[in-house]
């Protein structure tokens, strides 16, 4: 009851003391993972009782469960890694089917791919393709792009797009918090700086964009923020050197 709950912190909460209890118990934490997996599996139908607070509060739940697994001697099965980057592909890939669970989903999907993160260069690392192509796809590839694109959209579609670019920003530095140290000689920082880049002269429209389509738009703008100097100052010095 208390993952579907209206109330964001009780959401948060509820998932906080989930995450407690498989560190606690561990036997638990596959079976409580199971548990959200086919939940969130579920919500793909977009039946009208698939509700936006259901889908947070489980991928909150099992973001954490994942993340959790980094505390304990157990950890996680290899498959059931693979099956959340799967879920989290999945849910960003329908996300624009139903505007009504679009942000859920956006948030959701981004959440659990930056909760794999915390599974080490080791689980990663058979992702990454698909994962460098997400971070370039929530991103326009040009300024003439970024430019076009500000003289679309409305203000449904600018919080859409900003809530996006914000929970790549939040996997990108889970990423780069917990794999790229260990891949440092794969050179994959770099690789992260198109997106990055683009995400700097993104942060620069931001004003104009709140100006023009409304102050709710200040809450995701400073997340997005946020987000990416926490990016840019877990980058190591040498990613610089070629920006």
């Amino acid at each position: 009851v208390c993952l579907c709950h209206p109330a964001l912190g009780v959401r948060v909460s509820a998932a906080a003391v989930l995450r407690q209890l498989a560190i606690a118990l561990p036997s638990q934490r596959v079976p409580l993972m199971d548990r959200c997996m086919t939940t969130l599996n579920d919500t793909s139908a977009s039946s009208p009782s698939v509700s936006p607070e259901a889908i947070s509060g489980y991928s909150l739940t099992l973001g954490g469960l994942v993340a959790g697994a980094l505390l304990s001697d157990l950890g996680i099965p290899c498959a059931k890694g693979k099956a959340v980057f799967s879920l989290a592909e999945d849910l960003l890939r329908v996300a624009n089917q139903n505007s009504r669970l679009t942000t859920a989903r956006t948030q959701a999907g981004w959440y659990l791919l930056g909760a794999c993160m915390a599974l080490g260069s080791t689980a990663v690392r058979p992702h990454l393709p698909r994962l460098i192509l997400l971070w370039r796809n929530a991103f326009p590839r040009s300024t003439r792009e970024l430019e076009a694109e500000k003289q679309r959209g409305d203000a449904f579609t600018w919080q859409v797009t900003i809530e996006a670019r914000a929970g790549a920003l939040c996997s990108m530095q889970a990423f780069l918090q917990y794999c790229a140290p260990v891949m440092a000689k794969e050179n994959v920082s770099r690789r992260l700086l198109p997106p990055l880049e683009c995400a700097l002269n993104f942060l620069g429209m931001m004003p104009d964009i709140v100006k023009t389509y409304g102050n709710h738009l200040s809450a995701p703008a400073s997340l997005l923020r946020l987000r990416l100097y926490r990016c840019l100052a877990l980058l190591p010095p040498t990613a610089y050197s070629s920006w």
